[in-house]
């Protein structure tokens, strides 16, 4: 997810959404909204959000509230997307929390099902874990012990590849 360091502006599509509906939170965008009225919102974008970051693309996830969003009388889940010309499907996250002793989260986005790859190693290049697996579209978390990296202490890597997305984060394991 990118750093956003200001909101520009907000504009209501089919929503009636205002800049008093979002905020920026240590460099991640909130919004909440709600209606007890029916929309119809056949291929309209809902509100449009436009920011400026730090140039790194724009991701959802759940970091500081979960994306959700409901319809109907029994509140049938609906899916919450991003698109437009800023938009990425693949993202990883700093690890939380760093700098960690015993266990520390990695979350990470994909875009599309399909197997993807976390790779942790030390400054040296050292392999420390090597975790593959099939994950499906959306958010994921792949808890890290510090039992489980060799002994390892200090800055430690970590990268995800998948579907020819890669990124790496920094992260500190403590004694």
């Amino acid at each position: 997810e990118a750093n956003a360091s200001e909101i520009t502006s907000v504009d209501a599509g089919a929503l009636a959404v205002s800049s008093s509906n979002v905020a920026v939170v240590n460099g991640a965008i909130t919004m909440s909204w709600n209606t007890d009225k029916l929309l119809t919102a056949s291929g309209e974008d809902l509100f449009s959000i436009k920011v400026l970051t730090d140039g790194s693309p724009l991701s959802i996830s759940d970091r500081v509230a979960h994306s959700e969003a409901y319809t109907g009388t029994n509140l049938q889940t609906i899916d919450v997307k991003l698109s437009g010309s800023a938009a990425t499907t693949y993202a990883l996250h700093q690890n939380e929390p760093n700098p960690f002793k015993s266990q520390t989260n990695i979350a990470f986005e994909m875009g599309s099902a399909g197997m993807a790859q976390i790779t942790i190693y030390d400054v040296t290049g050292k392999v420390l874990i090597n975790h593959t697996a099939e994950y499906a579209a959306g958010s994921h978390n792949l808890i890290v012990k510090g039992s489980d990296l060799e002994g390892a202490t200090g800055v430690l890597y970590y990268k995800l590849e998948a579907d020819g997305f890669t990124a790496t984060q920094k992260m500190i394991l403590i004694d």
